[in-house]
């Protein structure tokens, strides 16, 4: 029987179709399989030797110290709240301060770990919810809530062992980490229970096991942010809680070496966690504490400058927190009061470091501290007195920028106010991760920095104090930005103690775009527009300030409240995004100025006249405010600054004048030893995009065209079997292709 032709042979038909269907699998493995050796880790073969161990290893004192170091927080008003939220627990109803309600099933269902806010979901894959259930346990005795956490830690156990693929914030970098804490928590109870089972305490170990070796894994770690910190702190936690787990040993100088290279950048040779944020240099004040009391539970020598650099962390945090225990609403802060007090560690004689507990008191802070590497200066006005005076006034004067590290908002050169118990001059805070109005509130329009209209959030520039004139009586600071492209923006501050402050603003480098700046309020501040242009009255319970709003006759001056086009006034209260009062000013760019004047207390004008520019150039100009007692006048002559105040025909009238001093060359070097640390660290740890909706669509649409393909060369086969095998030639040929293009060309650019 004479064979079919080779370009109609049905064996080579079939042979050809199964080469599709194999290139259709490689195409499906080289988009997955990055994501799968990414969260990889292998199960931990232990023995009952190991296990057992840990029922006396470490003591229960240790377990319990660890108990106190979360890395999630849920503030409980009292024991009665914790209860009542663990009974709604039960009742499949999560109600948890800080949340809202929302349904879920114990002991576990996948479903729910991408239900409700990011937040919450951050909360739920941290363990949450048996946290919350052994905290009632311990509280109230009740063995329904001992009962529930253990079937929710194994179930826990079971689907994070089985799942092959992330999902919501299942292995998330701070919910695992925030996971040891917890699995550390349920083991200190379950080791001395009378119905032990050595098969359930195996599945325990195992799930520690996992978060150890999901913390240690290069590949997962953050190391530019305190997400990193956190990582390593957990993982220590797991060597503390279990130490005889097999890998402990090498996990803890895994997280030792690591922790060392992040300290190098993650907090300034000044003591500022550089994430430019008061909130989480406070956060990451407590994290460095935790960390120097685990080098000690674990035996390790931390090095010197640890030790140094934590005495400076904490001089800065009591030079930022005010009496009330608000901070400044640079970056990702929540503005208004804060009761929880600091818990801190200290050296206990032995050459190592005791157990975080909360500040016995807050030292007076420096009237004037400047941070040139880091980017800060704080002005304190009325310290003189007791702390808590009504009288106290806080001004903040914020040009950090780190690029890569956390929290960053675009805000640098931005003046902060706080003062007599209100927030005058703010910024947006922090804003909800899950509202659609983040990404404005984290660009230029959340804060006071003058910025192009427009203008990127993340515009390659730098940011540097230029010159600086320091005293109690007359402060002076000179910022330059420069960049995107020949753009160089100039910000003067100055505070003629203790109730004028003069900010000068200039601009070149960027013809044909106009400059903006939008100065917020916080809500309860009231402000009018007086009669005057550019001129408005500030109230904020029994206090006043006035504020004007100078320049060039181009510059347009308008207010606003609660606005989303443009984007002004708004900050944030309890959470959530608030409406505010805002004044934008606005100006042709190139050879832009523009001088902004506060004025506080019970020496204001009652009318609304009083303060005038007289303006040369940018390094000669004068203002003059009068007030009740006469006219005050600052200037600027070249390098020098004056300052002349009080009544006209008062002999106590005073002249103050400082010269503007270039900041020295060792403050570049630091800077650029910040940055060289933090690329070094950064090629050790490359950056994993997660592409997880990008292998969906593609997987999706391969799988299609697949289909598509088979059902076309089925038609053309019932037609006439011709050309069929040179159809699937070229189908094999374009499969070939796309296993190359996919993962090299569409998911490498995505």
């Amino acid at each position: 029987m004479p064979h079919a032709p080779f370009f109609q042979s049905p064996s080579v038909s079939k042979y050809l179709a199964g080469l599709n269907l194999f290139l259709l699998a490689v195409l499906f493995a080289l988009i997955w399989l990055p994501e799968l050796e990414h969260y990889h880790v292998p199960n931990e073969s232990l023995t009952a030797q190991t296990v057992s161990q840990g029922r006396y290893e470490p003591t229960d004192e240790v377990l319990k110290e660890l108990r106190a170091y979360r890395f999630l927080q849920i503030n409980w008003r009292n024991n009665e709240q914790l209860i009542a939220s663990a009974e709604k627990l039960l009742e499949g109803s999560a109600e948890i301060p800080g949340f809202a309600p929302i349904g879920i099933h114990l002991p576990f269902d996948p479903a729910d770990l991408d239900r409700g806010s990011g937040l919450w979901q951050l909360e739920f894959s941290g363990l949450a919810i048996p946290e919350i259930l052994i905290d009632a346990y311990r509280v109230s005795g009740q063995e329904k809530f001992y009962d529930m956490a253990l079937k929710v830690m194994l179930a826990w156990a079971n689907y994070e062992r089985s799942v092959w693929l992330n999902r919501g914030f299942l292995w998330n970098d701070h919910a695992v980490a925030a996971r040891a804490r917890t699995l550390a928590d349920f083991w200190s109870v379950y080791r001395h229970r009378q119905d032990y089972q050595p098969e359930v305490a195996r599945q325990i170990w195992q799930f520690a096991a996992r978060t150890a070796a999901l913390l240690a894994k290069p590949e997962l770690f953050t190391f530019a942010t305190n997400h990193g910190v956190m990582q390593n702190l957990g993982l220590w936690q797991i060597c503390i809680a279990f130490p005889s787990l097999p890998h402990a040993r090498e996990y803890k100088q895994i997280a030792f070496s690591r922790l060392k290279d992040q300290i190098s950048f993650y907090i300034s040779p000044e003591g500022v966690v550089l994430e430019h944020s008061a909130f989480y240099h406070e956060f990451g004040l407590y994290l460095f504490g935790v960390a120097l009391r685990e080098t000690t539970l674990l035996h390790l020598a931390p090095p010197p400058e640890w030790a140094r650099k934590y005495e400076s962390a904490l001089k800065f945090y009591w030079e930022v927190r005010r009496p009330d225990g608000s901070l400044p609403p640079f970056g990702d802060t929540e503005p208004g009061p804060e009761d929880a007090p600091i818990r801190v560690t200290h050296e206990n004689g032995d050459g190592g470091f005791g157990p975080l507990a909360t500040a016995d008191r807050q030292p007076f802070p420096l009237e004037v501290a400047v941070y040139p590497v880091s980017g800060y200066a704080v002005l304190w006005d009325g310290i003189a007195g007791q702390v808590g005076s009504s009288e106290l006034t806080q001004t903040v004067f914020a040009w950090s920028y780190f690029p890569g590290h956390g929290h960053k908002h675009a805000d640098e050169p931005s003046v902060l106010l706080w003062a007599r118990g209100h927030e005058w001059w703010t910024s947006a805070g922090y804003w909800p991760y899950d509202d659609a109005g983040r990404a404005r509130a984290e660009c230029w329009d959340g804060s006071n920095a003058p910025h192009l209209a427009g203008e990127a959030c993340i515009s390659p520039r730098t940011t540097r104090l230029v010159s600086l004139s320091r005293s109690d009586a007359l402060f002076g600071a000179d910022v330059e930005r420069r960049g995107p492209g020949d753009l160089v923006i100039h910000r003067l501050l100055i505070h003629a103690g203790p109730a004028v402050w003069v900010i000068v603003d200039e601009c070149a480098g960027a013809p044909n775009q106009n400059l903006q700046t939008v100065w917020t309020t916080a809500p309860n501040v009231r402000m009018e527009a007086r009669s005057v242009p550019g001129t408005y009255a500030l109230t904020a319970g029994t206090n006043e300030m006035r504020a004007y709003f100078l320049g060039p006759p181009k510059l347009n001056v308008e207010m606003y409240r609660g606005s989303r086009s443009p984007f002004a006034g708004w900050t944030t209260s309890g959470g959530r995004p608030t409406p505010s009062g805002a004044i934008v000013t606005d100006q042709p760019a190139n050879g832009a100025w523009a001088v902004t004047v506060w004025t506080l207390g019970e020496s204001l004008r009652t009318d609304a006249s009083g303060t005038s520019v007289s303006w040369t150039n940018p390094r000669s100009w004068k203002v003059y405010v009068t007030t009740k007692g006469g006219v005050e006048v600052v200037s600027r002559d070249g390098e020098k600054l004056s300052f002349e105040g009080g009544s006209a025909s008062d002999r106590a009238r005073v002249t103050k004048e400082q010269e503007l001093a270039a900041v020295s060359s060792e403050t570049l070097k630091q800077i650029d030893a910040i940055q060289s640390d933090y690329r070094s660290v950064s090629r050790q740890y490359p950056v994993f995009k997660d592409l997880g909706r990008y292998r969906v669509r593609a997987s999706a649409i391969g799988g299609l065209l697949f289909v598509l393909q088979e059902l076309l060369l089925i038609i053309c086969g019932r037609l006439s079997r011709r050309y069929l095998i040179v159809l699937r030639i070229l189908a094999l040929l374009a499969w070939a292709g796309l296993c190359f293009w996919v993962p090299l060309v569409y998911l490498h650019a995505s």
